[in-house]
């Protein structure tokens, strides 16, 4: 974290604010070329904070508004809008990023020079708007977000923004005291042309090692730059074992977006669970299962035939469901009695009476798959399990055994419904299934294994925060001894 300014370049900032509108670059003329040899800071490396490292809290039926983040070294991570929503929502100019608790100790001198809330509102939607106009009073520690695989279980990089990467880049250099640098220079202009999107519902992502390559040809110090694992997608991801619902976050320009894999997935639910394929008939529309499963099927393929690495504004994924939904009101809006397959109102790590589970199975007429842990409970089923089991059969209904690329990237998705202790034993049972095989059962060993494993995560984790909580204890009490040393030296003079 860098160190606090001064208190007077603080106040000369404050200062800034009352009499002026936002400085603007005033020199066009880039930095001359860096050969390799020249180059100072190519062997530094970004910060990274991933979120075993953080405690992460929200209020779950808004986490993506209200989320924050504890580090060990007692900061908090924000968005930039925490708290101030109705601020900034509606300046045109706003761009979501991240702030810890030294920035919010600076927004707090700002406010509490304001004498109205009217002016209060005014500096924070000016102030909070964008990385960009923050930094131009005040230098903070950078924080820019990185996004998990979008396959579970997948052992690939995370994903940063190429629109924040953009975004950041002016803001980098200036806080390196780089100050003739354009945001007009050539290099960054054949970036932009490189990642420029021809649709505003999608946003391009690289991996981190492309971004320290970028970062390497401006010659940024990237000790400068944390690279933070998106709160937002694992408060989302946790949930959704939970209660379901979807993983989305949000993008630079501040609207929410779903990666591809979670859209195929999404369309899923939405349009092949709650409907018998194997044996309803609709009554209004001649052939209308095979019309209706071929709109979906081209709406998947739509979103999965995307570039690796694209996330999708979910308002247009969801206005595409709307529109295949009308195609028949029959199986999408007629009341049938339907039971509650989704069991939103359940905790996924909860059990249930197995006979609501075989209800269910038998008004959808869906295949019925035994337990797949061993000595499991005979009149009880987890939640988790049982919203796997429904998603999977409505799988082998709708998929059969063709689309196969599809159809794996579906099984992706319901496995993101499985708690970490047991996704790799549920990917284990559901391809043993796909495969024709016997249905794949967990021995109490490979059981006990995975919950040791998953455990002893989450106990190192606890150790580590209790130990960094004494050290910040310890720091506290040294200091304040020290602090009454002195007061107590100054008594006796």
């Amino acid at each position: 974290m860098t160190e606090p300014e001064p208190d007077s370049v603080l106040v000369s900032n404050l200062e800034k604010l009352v009499i002026q509108e936002e400085p603007k670059q005033t020199s066009e003329s880039p930095p001359p070329d860096l050969i390799a040899d020249e180059k100072k800071y190519r062997d530094t490396r970004c910060g990274v904070i991933p979120c075993q490292a953080m405690r992460m809290f929200c209020d779950e039926d808004n986490i993506m508004t209200t989320w924050y983040s504890e580090l060990a070294n007692g900061s908090n991570l924000l968005p930039n809008f925490w708290n101030f929503w109705d601020d900034i929502r509606t300046n045109p100019t706003f761009r979501y990023f991240i702030i810890d608790s030294a920035d919010l100790a600076k927004m707090d001198q700002v406010w509490h020079r304001c004498v109205t809330k009217a002016m209060r509102a005014e500096r924070t939607a000016r102030l909070l708007s964008s990385i960009g106009a923050f930094t131009s009073y005040f230098r903070k520690q950078l924080y820019i977000r990185s996004i998990p695989p979008a396959r579970c279980c997948e052992y690939a990089a995370n994903r940063i923004f190429t629109d924040e990467v953009l975004e950041f880049l002016p803001v980098m250099m200036r806080q390196q005291g780089i100050i003739d640098f354009s945001e007009d220079d050539g290099r960054l202009e054949k970036y932009r042309k490189m990642w420029e999107s021809n649709n505003q519902d999608l946003y391009k992502t690289i991996t981190p090692q492309e971004f320290e390559a970028f970062l390497d040809e401006f010659d940024v110090d990237k000790s400068k730059i944390k690279i933070i694992q998106d709160p937002v997608h694992e408060l989302s991801r946790v949930h959704m074992i939970k209660k379901t619902g979807n993983i989305t976050i949000f993008s630079p320009d501040g609207n929410t977006v779903i990666d591809r894999i979670q859209a195929v997935f999404f369309v899923f639910r939405a349009t092949v669970a709650g409907i018998n394929w194997k044996t309803e008939k609709c009554p209004m529309h001649e052939n209308c299962r095979e019309n209706l499963k071929r709109c979906i099927l081209e709406l998947m393929n739509k979103f999965f035939n995307y570039e690796k690495g694209t996330f999708i504004a979910f308002r247009m994924v969801l206005d595409s469901v709307d529109a295949l939904k009308k195609e028949c009101e029959f199986n999408y809006h007629t009341e049938r009695g339907t039971s509650d397959f989704a069991l939103r109102d359940f905790d996924g790590e909860h059990a249930m009476p197995i006979n609501r589970y075989n209800t269910t199975i038998e008004f959808f007429d869906l295949p019925e798959y035994k337990n797949f842990y061993r000595n499991a409970e005979k009149d009880t089923i987890m939640i988790w399990q049982a919203r796997v089991f429904y998603q999977f059969g409505w799988l082998q209904q709708f998929f059969g055994n063709e689309n196969v690329e599809l159809r794996d990237t579906v099984v992706n998705g319901i496995l993101f419904l499985v708690p970490d202790h047991g996704k790799i034993i549920t990917d284990k049972f559901l391809r043993s299934i796909l495969n024709g095989e016997t249905p794949y059962q967990a021995s109490q060993t490979e059981v006990l294994a995975e919950k040791r494993r998953h455990t002893g995560y989450e106990k190192l984790r606890e150790s580590r925060e209790q130990r960094n909580k004494a050290l910040k204890e310890i720091k506290k009490a040294k200091k304040a001894a020290e602090q009454t040393g002195k007061k107590t030296g100054k008594n006796r003079k």
